[in-house]
């Protein structure tokens, strides 16, 4: 059983993170096992480890620090038992041991392990953080970064500062999730794969994701991703994804033939398996709908819903039972469905979806006053109708037209067009947070630690003004503690660097100006 990140390792040399153990939830129910409550739950972090620091960051910009306390732990990894040679996270012995790091306030512990110890005596699982702790029942609620977050953004709104503001609104959930699937595999735990490789065959597969830009690498393509429309499935896209799956039939219908019967420019295997996923669980609600006669309950978001509509469903694919001879559907080649395969150009949302919290006017500025940057708020661009088709394609010179790879890095005053300025629209959302926290280490340590050194994060302007765009939100800055993460990464994985130097540079200043004044109107 893996106890740290470094035990994590397949025969083949690649690392392998194992699923975090502890999964409770915390519920606004006052009568739920772990209701939301001030002053009864505590988080254990380390400035250092990117996953602890995105609850942090929740815990700032909701405005919950002082419902829910924290303490940090060292950031160089200590001997945790003296019977083993385990090493892992420690508490200081004193405040002035290390600058940020605190004794363990809550149960006096030395180590991480410990906690995990007090909380399960058989436990035999890594001793990670964060740790999410009920000092009434004294045990952990959960060690799972991502379902914490989920908590602190919806679950203490009756408690929190900023109640009112939603990293995971209801209208963008899907394209956030397929955000941070992609985020998690490719860059997140990507550069994680490349630095704790242990032969080469790994490390190339990985570092071609994570390293950065060779003939469309991870780190070009979050280059266009941040500066590009998002795919969009739009009623048309929709309907050659149902009759793929028609032919195919559901049960050997896969994202690899899928695309191949679709025959549409551009489209991922990413793009069509979430999208599969989302159909699978429409035609299961719309199978026990047929069967009792109701409606079925709603499962998705309204605009998958609405967009699942919007294509009738074949019947064989409410009764996947019957035999495969009553069921074959021809397929149509395609003609020309480049167009069908448009990206993501934000349409003006209605009023109710405009507001970031209940604090932005309908003009789509981006004021909320809790989120207020140190230097200026920026305003939120909103693309005109006018510029969709122009983001959408181009004339080549026979007169037809393509769709656009991405949108290019554009000045305010070329045609009047305009790139979104995050990931999943005109509002800052989960995705952001989750992306940040690796960008904020990338130059600093990923590169040269893990040799994910093709291109440096400022090196792309957009990905650097738009990192230090995040760090300036209000309170953000604070989770990003430079001293510890550099001592923890050099000084923690010695079969990395075995003599533990942390070089001096390069010093990043994130507090510094950035254009992203630019994008707004």
């Amino acid at each position: 059983m893996a106890r740290s990140a470094l035990d994590e390792m397949s025969k083949t040399g690649a690392f392998e993170r194992t699923a975090s153990t502890f999964r409770n939830f915390i519920l606004r129910d006052p009568n739920s096992r772990f209701p939301a409550q001030s002053g009864r739950y505590h988080l254990y972090i380390s400035y250092a480890c990117p996953w602890a620091s995105r609850c942090l960051a929740y815990l700032k910009i909701k405005g919950l620090d002082k419902a829910i306390t924290f303490t940090s732990v060292n950031p160089i990894w200590g001997r945790t038992k003296s019977e083993d040679e385990h090493m892992g996270w420690v508490f200081p012995a004193t405040a002035t041991e290390e600058p940020g790091a605190e004794p363990d306030p809550i149960n006096g512990a030395k180590t991480i392990r410990a906690l995990y110890e007090l909380a399960s005596t058989n436990y035999t699982g890594k001793y990670t953080v964060p740790v999410l702790w009920d000092k009434k029942l004294k045990t952990i609620v959960s060690n799972e970064s991502g379902e914490i977050i989920r908590m602190f953004n919806s679950e203490f709104d009756d408690i929190a500062e900023n109640a009112a503001l939603d990293l995971y609104p209801i209208h963008l959930r899907s394209q956030i999730d397929e955000m941070n699937d992609w985020i998690y595999d490719g860059i997140n735990n990507g550069v994680y794969k490349c630095g704790f490789a242990r032969k080469q065959q790994p490390y190339d597969e990985f570092s071609s994701v994570a390293a950065g830009p060779s003939g469309g690498s991870g780190s070009d393509e979050l280059a266009r991703t941040l500066k590009r429309p998002r795919l969009v499935w739009t009623p048309q896209l929709h309907k050659r994804f149902v009759d793929a799956v028609a032919h195919l039939g559901i049960k050997n219908a896969v994202p690899k033939t899928i695309m191949q019967l679709m025959s549409v420019d551009g489209l991922t295997r990413e793009n069509v398996a979430s999208h599969l996923q989302k159909y699978r669980l429409y035609l299961k609600r719309m199978q026990g709908m047929s069967s009792t006669g109701g409606n079925p309950a709603t499962g998705m978001d309204p605009a998958t819903d609405h967009l699942f509509a919007s294509s009738p469903v074949p019947p064989h694919l409410l009764h996947p039972n019957r035999g495969e001879s009553e069921h074959f559907m021809p397929f149509v080649p395609p003609h020309h469905h480049h167009l069908h395969h448009q990206m993501r150009v934000v349409p003006p949302l209605p009023h109710q979806f405009r507001q970031f919290g209940n604090g932005s006017p309908p003009n789509g500025q981006f004021e909320h006053p809790f989120l207020r940057h140190t230097n200026s708020p920026a305003q939120v661009p909103r693309i005109s109708s006018s510029a969709t088709a122009t983001l959408m394609q181009q004339h080549n010179g026979n007169g037809s037209t393509r769709p656009l790879a991405y949108v290019e890095d554009l000045e305010p005053t070329t045609n009047g067009r305009k790139v979104l300025m995050y990931l999943c629209g005109d509002t800052l959302t989960e995705a952001d947070i989750r992306l940040f926290v690796t960008l904020i280490r990338f130059d600093e340590v990923y590169a040269v630690h893990f040799k994910c050194n093709k291109k440096l994060i400022r090196e792309y302007p957009n990905i650097f003004n738009y990192t230090k765009d995040i760090y300036q939100l209000n309170g953000v800055g604070s989770t990003v503690n430079m001293e510890h993460i550099k001592k923890h990464y050099y000084g923690s994985h010695p079969t990395i660097n075995p003599f533990g130097i942390v070089p001096y540079g390069p010093d990043i200043d994130y507090s510094t100006p950035h254009d992203r004044e630019r994008f707004a109107k």
